[in-house]
């Protein structure tokens, strides 16, 4: 099976120098390739996190992907999640302090995206795209629609419609323990740790001071 690790490398050097090494040492382990995107093909006004939707492309040449955003690091610990994660499942954590399925903090892009894109029953159910495990059955989420453009929107534009194109194919999530997406919700730096140890995958999202804290945790996973 061809497995690939997938992140963008467009623009955010200042990032990737942290977590490259991490991403390379992590592929090894499982066995997989590093994908790093490196160009532009998406050219939305506004949102460069769309090119995440360049995954269609790549999709076509991995039975499976695990993608994850570049202000991320990962443990040299972390677990094989190809294992973890059904092969027609999707692998994600919901987007909320308590990865609830049920969460409502994100009713307004829930309606928001029906209402332009249309109905397709999504009620709840918002995962967070920073880290993601896909099979190569999930092209669809990735199918990129030109009316994105004519959205003037840059936060949460691409996260908002991933999550509307697994609702609309009817996948499946497996829900992953926040140890694998840690976030600090509360903007504290004690909130990267689960259990009194540091997460084994740690998210910047959100983080205005991401090259100062990913410098810095790089040199404690590292020492791990």
């Amino acid at each position: 099976m061809k497995l690939a690790i997938v992140t963008l490398g467009i623009d955010i050097e200042q990032l990737l120098q942290w977590s490259r090494p991490l991403f390379k040492q992590y592929a090894e382990k499982v066995g997989a390739e590093l994908v790093i995107i490196p160009t532009r093909s998406i050219n939305h006004p506004i949102c460069p996190m769309l090119e995440k939707y360049q995954l269609y492309n790549v999709l076509e040449n991995y039975d499976r992907v695990a993608f994850f955003d570049t202000d991320i690091l990962i443990a040299p610990k972390t677990p094989d999640l190809f294992k973890i994660v059904p092969f027609e499942k999707i692998g994600a954590v919901y987007d909320c302090r308590d990865n609830n399925e049920h969460n409502r903090n994100h009713d307004a892009d829930v309606k928001g995206f029906q209402a332009r894109f249309g109905d397709v029953g999504w009620k709840d159910g918002y995962i967070n795209s920073g880290v993601i495990v896909l099979s190569n059955i999930h092209r669809p989420v990735y199918q990129y629609d030109p009316r994105l453009h004519e959205i003037n929107r840059r936060a949460f534009l691409e996260q908002g419609f991933t999550n509307y194109n697994i609702k609309k194919n009817k996948f499946q999530i497996h829900k992953l323990d926040r140890n694998f997406n840690r976030i600090a919700f509360g903007g504290k730096e004690q909130e990267y740790y689960q259990d009194g140890k540091l997460a084994d995958i740690v998210h910047f999202a959100g983080r205005v001071d991401k090259k100062g804290l990913m410098e810095k945790f790089f040199h404690i996973m590292s020492k791990e």
